[in-house]
């Protein structure tokens, strides 16, 4: 008898109609409703920054009038263009197109939050399946050896060269390896519908079986042996380079463009208007008036000083300047909890590379050791408790590094993150 022992840390999906990494993150992010929402948030920030820029320029408006009067013989036409220029406003127009333009800076930010707190869910769920895949691949093939060494145990026991209580031990073992095999059935299918819910495949199909593929390849391994420590370590932080940071202080200073736009209404107000105009008399009881056509030219020049406004502005006024502070309090708060994220990030990060290349050296020493136990086991120097404990050794091991790869690619990717890039600016081969 003989048993073949993969090595762990491959890839069991040799599918070729497999979706990889990026491609399940690109369709999550395709998939996702708020990003969806966050894009029409974006359009309508830019059509309010065109308004703002456009408030400089005169309004134009043309009409023409139709003059009946009833009970008596007068009708006529009126045609006419007029322009209005606002000339100073105690600088509201100013203001006001500031307020649009960091406004669309700031849904910029925000689209992009947007983005990758998307792919940071996406990543999270894709990482719990390969997590559970290979944990159920664990367990299929401590189930495989625990069915081989009952057999052979079994086959001693009924040559009379072993004692039923040694049957029974391996017996109990395969059975529970089998149990094992179930439940990480259970929380693998879990993790895979998870996925299957962030791609949107439940709107197509709805029974158990799904024709997506997913590929269960770990995609930052190769991490472990290129990332250095001190390369951790030695990398400066940034809080403005994070979107949702950056976001805050683009609300804060349009807060500020605002209290200042508040103060305008306190200010003298001059604008100029120009008619032009053409009236022509088609029914009169002057029938020498009929016929007749005049051309209008009007110029106004309008000053305009506030004395009294029941209050309204000076409370106005004050009511914007708790929203500055309330955005200058959210934006502090969120430099500072960037940076305790950050400093706290970096050291599990370090912490979890030295941990993850333990975990794999003793993984290869489990399979040694486990390897060498079978061995004397099948030439009957070994009972079935000598190889369970090695074999426990072993599959322990493989699920401790199982479980740290899982951490180092979420740590992986909250540092990328944090660092307010998307994965495929922080990972991406040149």
């Amino acid at each position: 008898m003989r048993i073949t022992l993969l090595t762990f840390f491959i890839s069991f999906s040799a599918q070729a109609n497999s979706l990889d990494f990026k491609q399940v993150i690109q369709r999550i992010k395709e998939n996702d409703t708020a990003l969806y929402a966050k894009r029409f948030d974006l359009k309508a920030a830019k059509s309010e920054r065109t308004a703002g820029r456009y408030a400089f320029l005169p309004s134009l408006n043309l009409g023409h009038e139709i003059n009946r009067a009833y009970k008596t013989d007068q009708a006529g036409n009126r045609s006419y263009l007029k322009a209005d220029l606002n000339l100073f406003k105690g600088g509201s127009d100013f203001y006001a197109n500031k307020e649009s333009s960091l406004n669309f800076q700031k849904a910029q930010q925000e689209l992009l939050d947007t983005e990758i707190e998307t792919e940071k869910k996406a990543i999270e769920a894709l990482i719990e399946f390969i997590k559970q895949r290979r944990a159920q691949q664990i367990t299929k093939r401590q189930e495989k050896q625990a069915q081989d060494i009952f057999a052979a145990v079994n086959k001693r026991f009924k040559q009379g060269l072993g004692p039923k209580q040694e049957r029974d031990k391996a017996q109990v073992d395969a059975l529970n390896a089998s149990a094992q095999v179930s439940q990480a059935k259970i929380e693998e299918t879990q993790a895979r519908w998870n996925i299957l819910q962030l791609l949107n495949e439940f709107d197509q199909r709805h029974d158990s079986e799904t024709s997506v593929s997913i590929d269960d390849k770990w995609p930052w391994e190769d991490k472990i042996k290129a990332l250095q420590a001190s390369q951790i370590q030695n990398t400066q932080y940034n809080p403005m380079l994070r979107p949702r940071t950056k976001a805050l202080k683009f609300d804060y200073e349009r807060e500020m463009a605002k209290v200042k736009n508040k103060k305008s209404p306190f200010m003298p107000q001059v604008d100029l208007s120009y008619t032009w105009s053409r009236q022509e008399i088609t029914k009169n009881i002057n029938p020498f008036l009929v016929g007749f056509n005049r051309n209008d030219q009007t110029a106004l020049l309008k000053f305009t000083l506030p004395l009294f406004n029941q209050y309204k502005d000076v409370s106005d006024y004050k009511r914007q300047k708790v929203g500055l502070a309330n955005a200058n309090a959210l934006y502090r708060d969120a430099i500072r909890e960037d940076y305790s994220q950050w400093l706290s990030i970096k050291d599990r990060l370090i912490n979890a590379l030295s941990t993850i290349k333990s975990r794999l050296m003793t993984q290869k020493l489990g399979e040694s050791i486990y390897q060498t136990s079978y061995k004397r086991f099948r030439a009957a120097r070994a009972t079935v408790n000598d190889l369970a404990i090695d074999q426990n050794r072993l599959f322990q091991s493989q699920n401790l590094a199982n479980e740290g790869m899982a951490q180092f690619h979420l740590l992986l990717r909250d540092f990328c993150h944090l660092q307010g890039k998307l994965i495929k600016d922080c990972f991406s081969k040149k």
